[in-house]
């Protein structure tokens, strides 16, 4: 049944467009990656000269995506300082032996990690589970002293010749 207010037509046909696109999410993304590919050159003859019709396009982008741009560039700085520290203490571990039987808060024996409550000593670790692990960093537990693992390594032995950890 048509409207006769054009105003709740369009309404009802929005209605109808959003219902659709997000039963169908699926199929729209296939089509549109298809055709992007199938017409890659005018679709970037078309953005190229929609930019140059609106040189303000970009900044404008960049300002409402600046927080988001940001997270991301600190975040990836955070993983790479972190990620010495953590290949360091992974490998000490490995050296020497040291996997933990269980988790120190929950007692499983599932994906246990080593989790550094200060990131300025990669000696200092407690071991838990994968979950444990989540919910300390999401909830920003503190928890349990920590193991310092130059503790569980016996002393290098300066009688011996090598420059090993005994």
């Amino acid at each position: 049944m048509p409207y006769k207010d054009p105003q709740k037509a369009r309404e009802n046909a929005r209605e109808r467009s959003r219902r659709y696109r997000e039963r169908h999410k699926d199929k729209i993304k296939e089509y549109n990656y298809n055709y992007y590919h199938k017409n890659k050159e005018t679709e970037l003859k078309r953005s190229k000269q929609y930019r140059i019709d609106n040189p303000d396009y970009d900044k404008q982008w960049y300002h409402k995506h600046r927080d988001e741009r940001l997270d991301s560039v600190k975040k990836l700085q955070r993983e790479k300082k972190y990620q010495k520290l953590h290949t360091k203490t992974y490998n000490f571990i490995k050296k020497h032996n040291l996997y933990p039987d269980e988790c120190c808060l929950c007692w499983s024996n599932k994906s246990i990690e080593a989790h550094h409550p200060d990131y300025s000593k990669w000696y200092e670790v407690i071991f838990i589970c994968h979950k444990c692990h989540q919910n300390i960093h999401v909830w920003n537990i503190k928890c349990l002293k920590p193991i310092n693992l130059l503790d569980l390594v016996p002393p290098f032995n300066s009688n011996n010749n090598s420059k090993e950890w005994e």
